[in-house]
């Protein structure tokens, strides 16, 4: 096993011989590349931590992303979850970790770690070489932690963990010591409504090239099929809001019953989207024009695309509602 210095938050990670891949321990596999070398080696020293912890978190939902300008742009301007989102982004993976009710959840207590990761960007690599194997495996317990609960420092988890997940909320409940933990009743039923999340929405949002070229393609063929549907489509650009964009669009995901991602065009934005809700459970519905198909990016080449053709809206239509229909389910009001 080959211990590398992560590119985002400078932490160890484990490289794939094969692939352009590193696996960090906090932020999860990504796609190394040319604009991720050039952050680890100067840009990184400068992003503030709060920075890190969320390209670290965003990066852990989102495995396999490739790390170039465009990516690396968005996650500096990432905004920052409240603690209880954080909270709840750690309860869903500590629940999938530890699946079984009764599970003891038990965790090392590294009183160096807060340290580890506040000179790791500085430290040299060939360092890394050198870690003991008590020390690797300490390390890929806790800061998987770290990366899944979007926490700045281990004083920040320990407080997740401890004084809201325990205290406040009596999610878990600590054992003998501070350092295990056991899901609660309550913490289970919690769990489940995570897990639900909006299944009762009546909303798809929808994802796609905001171009003048696509407009007949929304109105006679992404709007009429989903609404054909029995649900309330959701493009961004027609939401009147006095948020920040990217909140508003956070928000809006979190609120669907479904996406509905157009790849024509390729913009990032789509890719964003998509991989958002993919990472919150959300189901996603493929679409791209026909002519487009050739550059969707090959990490969505496993997913079934429904393929449609410029000026074809109608029978677009018909077929993103035969979907829907087919993997979601038609919605209030709708017969079939």
């Amino acid at each position: 096993m080959v211990i590398q210095k992560c590119h985002i938050c400078g932490g160890p990670g484990e490289e794939d011989p094969e692939h352009p891949n590193l696996r960090c321990y906090r932020c999860g596999k990504y796609i190394v590349t040319v604009d991720s070398f050039d952050l680890m080696k100067t840009h990184a020293e400068r992003w503030a931590d709060e920075t890190i912890a969320n390209a670290s978190g965003w990066i852990r939902e989102h495995p396999g992303t490739e790390l170039n300008k465009a990516i690396l742009g968005y996650l500096k301007r990432l905004s920052t979850p409240s603690v209880a989102e954080k909270a709840d982004k750690l309860l869903l993976y500590l629940a999938q970790k530890y699946p079984y009710p009764g599970s003891s959840i038990s965790l090392p207590k590294v009183d160096h770690l807060d340290r580890f990761i506040s000179v790791s960007r500085s430290r040299p690599e060939e360092e890394f070489s050198r870690l003991a194997d008590s020390e690797v495996r300490e390390y890929r317990l806790l800061l998987p932690l770290m990366g899944a609960s979007w926490s700045v420092n281990e004083r920040e988890l320990v407080y997740i963990l401890n004084k809201y997940l325990c205290e406040h909320k009596r999610i878990l409940s600590a054992k003998t010591t501070l350092y295990e933990y056991e899901m609660t009743p309550i913490g289970w039923d919690y769990v489940s409504s995570l897990r639900r999340g909006q299944n009762d929405s009546n909303t798809a949002f929808v994802a796609m090239w905001f171009d003048p070229e696509m407009e007949s393609a929304w109105i006679d063929g992404i709007d009429k099929g989903i609404r054909d549907a029995g649900y309330d489509p959701v493009r961004i650009d027609k939401v009147e809001h006095n948020n920040k964009i990217d909140d508003e669009i956070i928000a809006a995901i979190r609120r669907a019953k479904f996406l509905v991602t157009d790849f024509t065009g390729h913009r990032g934005g789509v890719y964003f989207e998509a991989g958002f809700a993919m990472g919150l459970g959300i189901p996603v519905i493929w679409l791209c024009r026909e002519d487009h198909l050739e550059g969707a990016h090959f990490d969505t080449r496993q997913y079934n695309f429904v393929v449609w053709k410029q000026g074809e809206h109608k029978e677009l239509a018909a077929r993103l509602r035969n979907r829907i229909e087919a993997t979601i389910g038609a919605g209030e009001g709708v017969t079939t």
